[in-house]
């Protein structure tokens, strides 16, 4: 029985011995279900062609078997890796955003650095729906502008916020020496790219660093310097800045020390 081209191949090579002359048994009624009557001749051990040929096929199964076992664990690796660096990830910004209620729209940097304050600082918790649920409900009272979602809000709107909730609140307009010495934490005006944004001051440390809660940057560190262009007024010629001081009975807010006014807590230093 001739193979042809597929001898080359060991599947059927290993087939085509079963039925050779040398293994078939010799009587001509034997079938595959039915033993041989006759003597057959005795099997012939294999070469050591045959065993170098099986060892050399284990080897390949073994190397095989290796190789999908190190593919599957690299597939599974990678994932792990990229957990890790995504909880590492979740973990920056929740400390960039402690303490912080963030603004979800253009217009509410005021509306939540408000949020932010009365949580943070004077014990009463609020969201910033609720303040602009406060302000479509009593905007006409407080003689809130038609546009004030393209506009903004201003300090006077912020103090009816604030007086609404029992606390006391006060816009001023003070020197940047002024501000320096300042022992209690205060909301800021400053002017982003042409554009009005409220802060913040959470504190000035040793160093002369400012640390702000930002509502729409988090929790972020400013030298004096890059603080002061943000902050002067250029319609007071840039000599002053303004900021609005809050108060009830429930503050706790530090009034003596050199470091009154130092952070609280863990912030995270940002470009700029």
């Amino acid at each position: 029985m001739s193979a042809g081209p597929w001898r080359y191949f060991w599947p059927w090579r290993r087939l085509a011995s079963l039925w050779s002359a040398e293994y078939r048994c010799c009587s001509v009624a034997a079938t595959p279900w039915r033993s041989c009557s006759g003597s057959c001749p005795p099997a012939r051990p294999m070469s050591r062609q045959g065993l170098r040929s099986r060892s050399v096929r284990r080897r390949a199964a073994h190397g095989l078997v290796t190789g999908v076992v190190l593919y599957v664990g690299s597939i599974l690796l990678v994932p792990v890796s990229q957990a890790g660096e995504a909880s590492d990830f979740k973990s920056w910004l929740a400390l960039r955003d402690a303490g912080i209620v963030k603004q979800q729209r253009d217009f509410s940097c005021g509306v939540t650095a408000l949020a932010t304050y009365l949580s943070l600082y004077l014990d009463t918790p609020v969201t910033e729906a609720e303040l602009l649920q406060l302000l479509q409900l009593h905007g006409d009272d407080w003689g809130l502008p038609e546009d004030w979602r393209e506009q903004g809000v201003s300090y006077a709107t912020l103090i009816a916020l604030a007086t609404y909730h029992g606390v006391q609140a006060a816009g001023l307009a003070v020197t940047p020496e002024r501000l320096m010495s300042l022992r209690v934490p205060a909301i800021v005006r400053l002017q982003v790219d042409g554009v009005a944004h409220f802060s913040v001051l959470r504190g000035i440390d040793r160093a002369g660093r400012l640390h702000l809660a930002d509502p729409s940057w988090g929790n972020r560190q400013l030298s004096s310097d890059h603080f002061l262009t943000l902050w002067l007024d250029p319609a007071q010629n840039a000599q002053v800045g303004t900021l609005m001081l809050l108060r009830n009975n429930r503050s706790v807010q530090p009034l003596d020390g050199p470091d009154a006014l130092q952070p609280r807590r863990p912030l995270v230093r940002a470009p700029g």
